[in-house]
């Protein structure tokens, strides 16, 4: 399945019918509704027009955050801030619930840290972490201790969140797809969605696969083991496909830094939606060809776990023909 982000044609900017419309242009399947700059009321008003939405971010606002105001976190010290967040993805839930849709994704929420972002964005930009002649090197040591050291306690904030989250999804025959962070002002990190997809293994609990925030992580300075990307790929339930310039991810496949080969070469379950980013200013011609691309790839990704399966078989079938002669 093939699904346009919300953002390629903010509905609060440029109403419903558009997104509707651009839907059908491209010949994608439908819409992922996403928690960047979009409301509850904007997912509302999508399916009263017709919508197609497959795919909702958890944590829509009601209405438009006053200028300097940010959503709760679902993993930030504060309890009456996590059930502040909580209580967004529960109403969010039931309009899912009521729509039949069944699968939303979770933003676990922002992480500040005492490293100054500006500071650390600017050494990115300028390609200087790795250069020992300026204050990058250390910059980046800084933020990362500091964000390992509070590892614990936001997998424990997290927790309180994911308890409650799993019996609501139970409930209502929902799934949720966390987000990964990109940088160490997010949660959970490759290493910590692993441990609680591990801790809440059989809920209805999985994760986003999205190779441009681990390209952007590698470019930080922290790559990821091949075992550990191939469990994060097992654990996905959608794949959102973005590139990444720099610091920068959103951008609309082929128009940013290609991700590395080994994080492309993932493989996802064949069932897994993909999720096309953008940005607002993305022409029509852009999203048609990565469309048409991202197709492509789709088929590429079914016809490589036809064949896996169908090796499997063959396999099995040649062990169940050498075991009577094995024992005779």
């Amino acid at each position: 399945m093939l699904l346009l982000d919300s953002r390629l044609r903010p509905p609060s900017q440029l109403g419903p019918e558009t997104l509707v419309r651009i839907v059908s242009d491209v010949g994608v399947e439908g819409l992922a509704v996403g928690s960047e700059g979009t409301t509850r009321g904007d997912l509302e008003a999508l399916l009263a027009a017709g919508g197609p939405v497959r795919i909702a971010g958890a944590l829509l606002p009601p209405a438009p955050l006053a200028a300097h105001k940010r959503l709760p976190s679902l993993c930030g010290d504060d309890a009456d801030e996590r059930r502040a967040a909580l209580a967004l993805v529960e109403g969010v839930a039931a309009v899912l619930s009521t729509f039949d849709i069944h699968l939303a994704t979770l933003n676990m929420g922002s992480v500040p840290l005492s490293t100054s972002l500006m500071a650390f964005r600017r050494a990115c930009e300028r390609r200087s972490l790795d250069d020992d002649s300026t204050d990058g090197p250390e910059l980046r040591q800084e933020a990362f201790a500091e964000r390992r050291g509070r590892s614990d306690r936001l997998l424990d904030n997290a927790r309180f969140s994911l308890e409650r989250l799993a019996g609501l999804a139970d409930g209502l025959g929902l799934a949720f797809a966390v987000d990964l962070a990109g940088s160490p002002w997010g949660f959970p990190s490759p290493r910590e969605a692993l441990i609680l997809m591990d801790e809440y293994h059989g809920a209805p609990l999985g994760l986003v696969w999205d190779r441009a925030k681990l390209a952007v992580l590698e470019r930080l300075g922290f790559p990821q083991r091949t075992e550990r990307l191939a469990r994060l790929g097992a654990a996905s339930l959608l794949s959102r496909e973005h590139d990444a310039v720099g610091w920068d991810v959103g951008l609309l496949p082929g128009l940013g830094e290609p991700a590395p080969e080994h994080l492309a070469s993932v493989e996802l379950a064949p069932t897994a939606p993909t999720v096309l980013m953008g940005w607002p200013d993305t022409t029509d011609v852009e999203l048609a060809e990565a469309v048409q691309a991202a197709r492509q790839q789709q088929i590429a990704r079914e016809e490589r776990a036809r064949e896996k399966e169908k090796k499997k078989e063959e396999a099995a079938e040649a062990a169940r023909r050498a075991t009577p002669s094995a024992r005779g």
